[in-house]
């Protein structure tokens, strides 16, 4: 196991109140809530996303496709990537890259053990 894992596992379970549910029933944690983890566990401004391509942004006929590579910077290293992908109808289309980024540090809290839940 890896060194952030163990650490994780012993300190920073997430908690019930972390979680909540939307309309269709399925149950989330908010990218704000994997920050607040990514902080206690890197320190304030240990981490970082780092993009490493251009948005890339094509139409659909109902929407949009959106996507954008990201690192995840600890302390000056990269430790991991990531390819983040999202369909947006036109509504919510101008929330785009904001989404694909929250996306992006909830798949990297995840890779790092963040997504357990001990309820």
């Amino acid at each position: 196991k890896q060194w952030y894992q163990r650490r994780v596992r012993g300190k920073y379970w997430i908690s019930k109140e972390d979680i909540f549910t939307v309309e269709d029933g399925s149950r989330l944690i908010h990218s704000a809530t994997y920050g607040r983890y990514l902080n206690a566990i890197f320190g304030i401004g240990g981490w970082c996303l780092y993009p490493m391509e251009e948005v890339l942004i094509d139409q659909l006929n109902e929407g949009f496709f959106i996507s954008r590579k990201f690192g995840f910077v600890s302390h000056g290293q990269l430790l991991t990537e990531t390819e983040t992908e999202f369909i947006l109808n036109q509504r919510t289309a101008k929330y785009g890259v904001e989404t694909i980024r929250s996306k992006a540090i909830s798949g990297f809290a995840q890779k790092f053990g963040l997504g357990l839940y001990s309820g």
